[in-house]
């Protein structure tokens, strides 16, 4: 299957993971900067879109995969963060960068409305009596921060979720 995949275009490591758009997107932009050649960026991209017109739900989540229909937020936290590190690289005018915003604005919002009260989010998001997740709330907290530095989210609304969930965090790190 994985040569299935391959020559579609995409990664031999295509699984339709959640997982896996932090992993390849990461690896695909970080060959993009070191060679230069735009093939990498454009893999990745095409790779996320696939992501996401498969896995993102209407609210913006994203089960684990097609058959765990579950909104694991250490995953959903690797979906957040590679969208957010491929945005931050890919150009205004790349063909993919509309439909991977739409999908992030969308992300955001529902992130947004899952932010618990201390500021976290839960190893289930959707699950009010999961535990707090620190690593898909550290990087919900990064998606957050970068997509207000960059202008992408409403300063006013996200400044503070994200100061909020900066500082929950904060409450984890020890010496």
């Amino acid at each position: 299957s994985e040569k299935e995949w391959a020559g579609k275009g995409y990664s031999w490591q295509t699984r339709l993971w959640i997982d896996d758009m932090y992993m390849i997107t990461i690896v695909q932009t970080q060959a993009y900067k070191v060679t230069k050649d735009r093939k990498y960026l454009d893999r990745a991209a095409k790779e996320m879109v696939l992501y996401l017109d498969e896995l993102q739900r209407p609210n913006g989540l994203f089960y684990h995969a097609p058959d765990v229909p579950f909104y694991w937020g250490r995953g959903n936290g690797w979906m957040a963060a590679g969208m957010t590190e491929l945005l931050r690289n890919l150009p205004k005018n790349h063909p993919n960068r509309e439909r991977i915003m739409q999908g992030y604005h969308t992300m955001m919002k529902s992130l947004l409305d899952y932010q618990t009260s201390s500021g976290m989010w839960n190893q289930l998001i959707d699950q009010p009596d999961c535990w707090a997740e620190t690593s898909g709330s550290a990087m919900f907290t990064f998606a957050f921060i970068v997509g207000v530095k960059n202008g992408w989210l409403d300063a006013e609304v996200y400044g503070p979720a994200a100061r909020k969930a900066w500082m929950a965090l904060v409450s984890y790190i020890n010496d």
